[in-house]
């Protein structure tokens, strides 16, 4: 060992109590390369944020987005689970949802009181790659043509080639009478051109929920919005000066979200399908810490499954599964009662009612009669 190192060796020793320790072990041996680490790692304090039981910081790019579309509605193909992984895998970012609260600042004999009026859902943002098998430009366009009928037969189909066809010429009517139906003649305007797509209740939402997922160590929280309705989409044009990616971009409305109630679940085999190493079981060997497999990548993890892994582990929030009729508090349900009937027929203000006053009667004859 040269001078430099022997120095090295005493001062890690000093500092660490006289052990020398490489990725937070004690190193065998201190002779070899390995020694040019035990300054840093001359006691287990330095290395402590580096063991698994610590809790490492998401990263942003661990996490995808799920679409599922209404089955009421004929768009089957998109509920299929390589369509889904498709289409989520084109989703460059994903804003998370959030709940805006909603007060009023009210006064209480001077004292300053925020109340609580409702929520508010700000709009996310998802964006998508522009892709040329158009895939993300097919569905937008089927959901436009799913909520109005602008887009709906415009062309001319009659040809071997579809043509814009033209646009009817019915603005000014042949005959104005009064303002009333026989202004126009029948089948001289068409009410079908341009408006609502009108469809059942059932039919009224194109996608029903969406997931935004955040996984790490095939484990995941999922926030998911129900009845999200996509309120806005810019497809980005051509521009011969830029060579970056063509991107879609939509902004998102939603009627409510909520997390799933098991936080850190395992990630579905289904949506393992979209990871590169899914065909080789590597997900099956991280996660049962089966090891010593020959050829087969990602196989040699001793001691490294993620089950063993109590960070990592399931945690059930009990709180998002309350019965409905345990949802208030039991102040709130006393509260309540007191707006019900009541429970019992007779009048509970029976003995409460006021009798007649005699003496006043008495007085007031005493003063002239009654009145």
């Amino acid at each position: 060992m040269s001078w430099n190192g022997w120095k090295r060796k005493i001062l890690a020793g000093a500092i660490g109590g006289g052990a020398q320790y490489y990725n937070a072990t004690v190193n065998p041996k201190p002779a070899d390369p390995q020694e040019r680490d035990d300054l840093y790692f001359g006691t287990t304090n330095n290395a402590i944020r580096f063991n698994p039981s610590q809790t490492p910081v998401r990263q942003k790019f661990e996490g995808y987005v799920n679409f599922h579309f209404n089955s009421e509605v004929d768009i089957s193909s998109l509920n299929n689970n390589d369509t889904r992984n498709t289409l989520s895998s084109l989703c460059r970012a994903a804003e998370v949802p959030t709940a805006e609260i909603q007060t009023d600042i009210k006064n209480q004999y001077n004292r300053k009181r925020v109340t609580v009026t409702h929520t508010e859902f700000k709009p996310i943002t998802v964006t998508a790659y522009d892709t040329v098998d158009s895939a993300w430009v097919i569905v937008l366009m089927k959901m436009y043509a799913h909520l109005f009928t602008q887009p709906i037969g415009k062309f001319d189909t009659s040809g071997n080639t579809p043509l814009p066809a033209p646009v009817p010429n019915d603005i000014v009517p042949d005959a104005v009478a009064g303002g009333g139906s026989e202004a126009v003649h029948s089948g001289n305007f068409d009410s079908n051109y341009a408006g609502y797509n009108l469809r059942p209740s059932a039919q009224r939402n194109f996608i029903t929920s969406m997931d935004i997922v955040k996984y790490h160590g095939q484990k995941a929280i999922r926030y998911t919005v129900f009845n999200p309705m996509i309120t806005n989409f810019e497809i980005e044009g051509i521009d011969h000066g830029d060579s970056q990616p063509a991107m879609i971009t939509m902004s998102i409305s939603y009627e409510n979200f909520t997390i799933n109630p098991v936080v850190n679940d395992w990630l579905s085999e289904e949506e393992l399908q979209r990871f590169s190493g899914f065909n080789v079981g590597v997900w099956n060997y991280l996660r049962n810490g089966q090891q010593n497999e020959l050829n087969v990548m990602g196989a040699d993890v001793p001691g490294r499954s993620i089950a063993d892994n109590p960070v990592m582990g399931a945690k059930k929030m009990d709180f998002l599964n309350l019965a409905p009729d345990a949802t208030r508090s039991p102040q709130a349900n006393e509260f309540f009662k007191n707006f019900g009937p009541s429970e019992s027929k007779e009048d509970p203000n029976k003995d409460e009612k006021k009798k007649p006053d005699n003496g006043v009667d008495n007085q007031r004859q005493k003063l002239g009669g009654s009145i």
